[in-house]
């Protein structure tokens, strides 16, 4: 019995020859996810070569703005100096996000978990660094920050 890694590369070898070089570089692009953090590769549908830019196709305005403001340069740095990873793109190339025309609407960043602490703030500290005393205060006037902002919201 053939396993499906098998299957996928003879149904791809079996395509016309444009489309199946189209999914091998998709596939090779796809490499770059492991320098970009969670949110961004989360939001990644795609990535393109044409010509001399790398496309990357999201499916968030935020994300891409975020992408081709912060991400693109070292990006770009990153990938020079991993060569070796990407034998296949050319030696001047720039990388920038987009939208693709047939994304209607922006997807909604995920929510992030937020973690209620039930002691109110109401805790000794231990700690006897003056450096790791101070962080922990700090921790400790945020905690009952949010306790009386959640509280006084609540009350209303």
């Amino acid at each position: 019995m053939k396993d499906s890694q098998t299957l996928i590369s003879n149904a791809i070898c079996q395509l016309p020859k444009t489309l199946a070089e189209k999914i091998h570089s998709s596939q090779n692009l796809r490499r770059i996810n492991i320098f970009l953090p969670l949110h961004i590769k989360n939001a990644i549908r795609f990535f393109v070569l044409k010509q001399n830019q790398i496309l990357v196709a999201f499916n968030n305005e935020a994300v891409l703005w975020e992408f081709n403001k912060y991400h693109t340069k070292k990006l770009a740095e990153t990938i020079k100096e991993n060569k070796e990873f990407f034998p296949f793109l050319p030696e001047n190339f720039t990388i920038r996000g987009y939208i693709p025309r047939y994304t209607k609407k922006s997807l909604p960043l995920p929510q992030i978990l937020c973690f209620k602490e039930p002691s109110e703030g109401k805790f000794t500290n231990y700690l006897v660094d003056p450096t790791l005393s101070q962080i922990f205060e700090n921790i400790r006037k945020a905690i009952i920050k949010n306790y009386k902002n959640d509280h006084s919201t609540n009350s209303k």
